[in-house]
């Protein structure tokens, strides 16, 4: 089962127009990675930029990410774990507004249109959203996740009582960071 999408919402773009990245991350998923990255090069924010990180997969990856030519910047690199895909992948990369987006999920067309303006207000680490439930075949399934509300608000007294478990949060590739946020920690 995956995770795709976001709530289409509408939340007004800033009226800067300002750089987003979507960075994809993928080790041996080469069966879910066109829709990945056909989803990120969809968006209808237009200041995007879309980076993916191959972690040493050994399934074909390789071959689906030189398909799409010089409209990605590609990072081949040998198998370190997911962490060392995202600071690969956030070192590239020049957006203020990042998304990490795992190789077998997708975001809606408006995802980063609906999401980069409120994760680039001042003191805004992140911004998050539910995923939809898919098969494999991209299919929704009917449910969202996390089935919980998620958290809102100043979430900084929670985080500190009670860590990361102390809030309804999204997965990887339900969140837009603020890149000052990111760099600082």
């Amino acid at each position: 089962m995956t995770y795709s999408g976001t709530y289409e919402t509408s939340h007004p773009v800033c009226s800067v127009l300002l750089r987003a990245s979507i960075i994809i991350t993928n080790y041996n998923y080469g069966r879910y990675l066109s829709r990945a990255i056909d989803s990120a090069l969809g968006q209808t924010y237009p200041n995007t930029e879309v980076i993916v990180v191959d972690d040493g997969s050994t399934d074909g990856s390789r071959g689906i990410i030189a398909e799409y030519g010089d409209r990605i910047d590609a990072i081949l690199k040998e198998n370190g774990g997911q962490a060392s895909a995202f600071n690969a992948g956030l070192k590239k990369s020049t957006g203020q507004a990042v998304c990490f987006l795992d190789a077998d999920d997708t975001l809606l067309p408006r995802a980063l249109e609906s999401a980069v303006g409120l994760a680039v207000e001042p003191g805004v680490a992140k911004v998050h959203w539910p995923l939809w439930l898919e098969d494999s075949e991209g299919r929704r399934l009917g449910g969202l996740y996390p089935t919980e509300m998620l958290s809102e608000g100043d979430l900084r007294d929670q985080v500190i009582r009670s860590g990361h478990e102390g809030y309804t949060r999204s997965v990887t590739s339900g969140n837009i960071w603020s890149r000052a946020f990111l760099e600082f920690v």
